[in-house]
């Protein structure tokens, strides 16, 4: 079984590659690093089992577009993955989604598709919905609750004491909506 996992910034990729034992790294047909996981965890969810995982893992930097060309140039090199997963750091508006907090998507909005027309741009928000299998998985993961034992350090690294972690520790899961743009926010 093969995963991609998709990450902006480094720091998000070493909390990816604390969980997965080294492979290799290849250069890309987009002259990109992808790096080569194997991951060994044990247990099963619904249909999938989580031993013996091949995980390729792709840092892209900022911005929905380049994301977008990691998925497409990994898909044409390892295809097929089976799950393709997109791990960030993300900000939250909601009082209720606290940094910190784990978020499993069950759809994704883009709110600022539109066109312009007479000098006026008219918004045409698109919305894609996760597949109904990792929904589930999620929900039962989330429900479960065990997985805040995975928290792991960071590659060479030491997770945050409990003072300094963005609060509550250990942090609360939900499944909900994502929105997606290409600016970032920096507050």
């Amino acid at each position: 079984r093969s995963a991609l996992i998709v990450t902006a910034l480094p720091l998000e990729r070493d909390a990816v590659r604390a969980h997965l034992t080294d492979l290799g790294v290849c250069v890309g047909d987009d002259d990109e690093l992808y790096e080569c996981y194997e991951y060994r965890c044990g247990g099963k969810i619904g249909d999938f089992t989580a031993q013996g995982w091949l995980v390729i893992v792709a840092e892209c930097g900022a911005g929905t577009h380049v994301a977008q060309s990691a998925v497409m140039y990994a898909n044409q090199m390892f295809k097929p993955f089976e799950v393709i997963l997109f791990i960030g750091i993300a900000a939250s508006r909601k009082k209720d989604i606290v940094i910190g907090s784990v978020i499993a998507s069950d759809r994704i909005y883009y709110p600022l598709v539109g066109k312009y027309e007479n000098g006026q741009f008219h918004n045409r928000p698109r919305q894609h919905n996760v597949g109904g299998p990792l929904k589930l998985i999620a929900t039962q993961v989330i429900r479960e609750g065990g997985w805040t034992s995975r928290i792991l350090p960071l590659r060479g690294g030491a997770v945050p004491s409990e003072e300094k972690y963005p609060k509550p520790f250990p942090p609360t899961a939900k499944l909900a909506a994502i929105v997606t743009v290409e600016a970032v926010s920096a507050d």
